[in-house]
């Protein structure tokens, strides 16, 4: 049974603390991408903001100049893990060597803005993030570019980003994003940043190596089974083992009387 969710669709933050920058935006139900309604925030999700805390849902650039990208949806080997980050770290013009990637969590901001689940299906990652992760870059790539020219006292159209780093050449100044970061995310969030055409690509369409490979052919990469944390219960789901069969009794009892149980629901406490 689905229950529904009573909050919107997706969190909407920026917010800066310990020099970060956190950029997400709302998406309305079958809405695919325009950037825009950003807010600053010192917490999210009931949450508190610290400086080794990932403050927001999907991008986090710290002091050091490190990008955290988390992917809005689960990679069950179908390459989003590594495809929907790329979209969003190509509009930024990060260094993809200091982009680390990070899965989602059961926090409500990864709730899917379709079908109000956590949930990923029916190949629908790129055509529903695709170019809101765009988006999100390229709004972020000008407002680090805003921050720079504000610093140094010159026009934004004469600056120019790459590879996580801000220059203006007439002068000679340069700035990676980490030193940005807490000064851009106090500017107005672009409402229409400008998305990159095809060929200036420098990191779609080219073939690197996914950053989740080496982890998980070492066996150093944590999956869900691996997490332990205290208090931590296990759920069993059990169902016949024969197909279409119908629920007509059921007797919780003897599996409440066993050790170690904390409780047992059956399909009538949740109708």
């Amino acid at each position: 049974m689905t229950r529904p969710i009573d909050r919107r669709a997706f969190l909407v933050a920026v917010a800066t603390t310990g020099g970060g920058i956190a950029l997400g935006r709302s998406l309305p139900a079958g809405a695919s991408a325009a950037a825009g309604g950003v807010r600053n925030a010192s917490a999210v999700q009931g949450r508190e903001v610290s400086a080794a805390a990932r403050f927001a849902p999907f991008l986090e650039i710290r002091a050091s100049g490190a990008v955290i990208i988390t992917g809005p949806q689960s990679e069950m080997g179908q390459g989003i893990h590594d495809g929907l980050p790329k979209l969003l770290a190509e509009e930024l013009d990060a260094d993809w060597d200091r982009v680390e990637i990070r899965l989602p969590t059961g926090d409500d901001a990864f709730v899917h803005p379709v079908t109000k689940r956590h949930r990923t299906a029916n190949s629908d990652s790129i055509t529903t993030y695709g170019d809101w992760m765009r988006r999100v870059g390229a709004a972020t790539r000008e407002m680090l570019i805003a921050a720079a020219a504000g610093r140094w006292g010159v026009p934004a159209s004469e600056c120019v980003a790459a590879a996580s780093t801000v220059s203006h050449a007439a002068t000679g100044r340069r700035a990676h994003y980490g030193q940005l970061a807490a000064a851009a995310a106090a500017l107005p969030v672009p409402a229409s940043p400008r998305l990159k055409s095809p060929e200036e690509f420098t990191l779609v369409g080219r073939a690197l190596p996914r950053k989740d490979s080496l982890p998980k052919v070492t066996g150093a990469a944590e999956f869900g089974i691996d997490v332990r944390v205290p208090g931590m219960l296990h759920a069993v789901l059990v169902r016949s083992p024969h197909a279409h069969a119908r629920i007509t009794r059921l007797d919780p009892g003897p599996a409440r009387g066993l050790p170690g149980v904390v409780a047992v629901y059956t399909h009538a406490d949740i109708d």
